[in-house]
């Protein structure tokens, strides 16, 4: 199953709702589409758009080209484009906002499960002390400084910023961009400690996502240095082109 977010413009809900009407499979598989939530593209001049997004066992591909198709029978002016996709659901904000609270009180856990199913997205206020956040900055910056150091002088060969390379510690993402893994060491383990194993953060987690214990998950922090290229809501991984998942294997990525 794909979920994928297409751009209309201009950003027009009778587009959605005639696509709604006329579009119910692709390729002989079923797509169902789901929401619509009126951005701004910020690589195309803050053009107004309107992200609608649907859900099928067809390719990305083929259901942006029946919607284009559909489209342009519909109103030739109209134009779409493919924003993401991904195996799973890509939920978009409700045209009335998020709430901006959430109960505090003892149905807390419930709420905040059924937002992170709903809308995919949650944010727990203090989970760490400023003295908290201070620690874990200079354990990153440590992390990062053994990184670049380590490639430095075992693969003196590589433009750091420049060159794109991968390898399971660390990966470049774009110019001065990396995705550094946290795993093993003294900033993963306090994230683990004190975020992870943080009361609340726990107790959603395995309302949400099941024991702890069971889950399997990576920590790594994505940092740019000066001169980055600016980057936009992008999808990760491989599944574009038909991988069952997003490139990574038990000991991180590939070399």
């Amino acid at each position: 199953m794909f979920c994928v977010l297409i751009g209309l413009v201009p950003p027009t809900e009778s587009a959605f709702k005639h696509l709604q009407e006329h579009i119910t499979n692709v390729q002989g598989m079923a797509l169902q589409f789901r929401e619509s939530s009126h951005v701004k593209d910020a690589d195309d001049g803050d053009t107004p758009t309107l992200l609608i997004s649907a859900a099928s066992e067809a390719q990305p591909d083929d259901i942006v080209a029946a919607v284009d198709g559909e489209l342009k029978a519909y109103a030739e002016e109209t134009r779409c484009e493919l924003w993401a996709s991904a195996p799973c659901p890509l939920p978009l904000r409700p045209p009335c906002g998020y709430p901006v609270h959430l109960p505090n009180n003892e149905g807390w856990l419930y709420d905040a499960a059924r937002a992170m199913r709903e809308w995919g997205v949650l944010t727990q206020s203090s989970v760490l002390n400023t003295a908290q956040i201070n620690e874990l900055r200079m354990l990153v910056d440590d992390a990062i400084f053994e990184a670049e150091a380590s490639l430095a002088a075992n693969r003196p060969d590589i433009s750091v910023g420049t060159d794109v390379f991968c390898f399971k510690e660390i990966a470049s993402r774009s110019t001065e961009r990396f995705d550094l893994r946290l795993l093993n060491s003294a900033a993963g383990e306090f994230v683990e400690r004190h975020v992870m194993s943080q009361p609340k953060v726990a107790a959603l987690l395995q309302q949400t996502l099941g024991s702890l214990c069971e889950l399997n998950f990576d920590i790594s922090v994505v940092y740019s240095r000066p001169g980055a290229d600016h980057q936009g809501w992008h999808a990760d991984g491989g599944h574009q082109k038909g991988a069952k998942d997003a490139g990574w294997d038990r000991d991180g990525w590939e070399d």
